[in-house]
């Protein structure tokens, strides 16, 4: 079997899973001040940003941080596709405790996307899907500040400026 028919075995089996994880739980309606309530990511743009990722080379064993990782989709997303050192913040402990279950592998950590530690991580994603645009790039901004030279953001919210190379999809090297 070829490289390509597995991956499309494995994004047609993840496919299935999320699509049984979103139909049997249904999450609770989330406060909606400055963000939308819980909003992942659509299936097809999470699996171009792994691709985008894979083309980089990153190790498996690099450690990946899920900013605010909801359910742990996109955790799901990478264990399936083989990283292991999966790591993940969730402000709503009854979200973190969903992702532990479905990503036993992940540290998940209940914790505050804005303040969270990234300095060991060499892959960082982040989508959050502010309503306001220049609070999103207020919060990008503090994330790209927290980063340091080499380390990769996934941010498919915002195009980071500045201090980002773009690399691919919504994925970006911090120079």
């Amino acid at each position: 079997m070829s490289l390509a028919d597995t991956h499309m075995q494995t994004e047609y089996a993840l496919e299935r899973v999320i699509r049984r994880l979103e139909e049997a739980w249904c999450p609770p309606p989330v406060p909606e001040v400055d963000a939308y309530g819980y909003r992942p990511l659509p299936l097809p743009v999470l699996l171009a940003g792994i691709d985008a990722l894979r083309e980089q080379s990153i190790d498996p064993g690099a450690q990946f941080v899920d900013l605010g990782c909801g359910l742990g989709r996109t955790l799901l997303c990478m264990w399936a596709f083989g990283y292991s050192k999966l790591r993940g913040v969730e402000i709503m402990p009854q979200f973190a405790a969903i992702a532990s279950g479905l990503v036993p592998v992940a540290d998940i950590q209940i914790g505050d996307a804005d303040t969270a530690d990234v300095s060991d991580a060499q892959v960082i994603y982040s989508y959050r899907p502010f309503k306001d645009t220049g609070l999103a790039e207020v919060y990008t901004k503090n994330l790209i500040d927290r980063t340091k030279r080499g380390q990769l953001l996934w941010v498919p919210q915002v195009q980071p400026a500045g201090l980002c190379e773009h690399v691919g999809g919504y994925v970006y090297r911090r120079t």
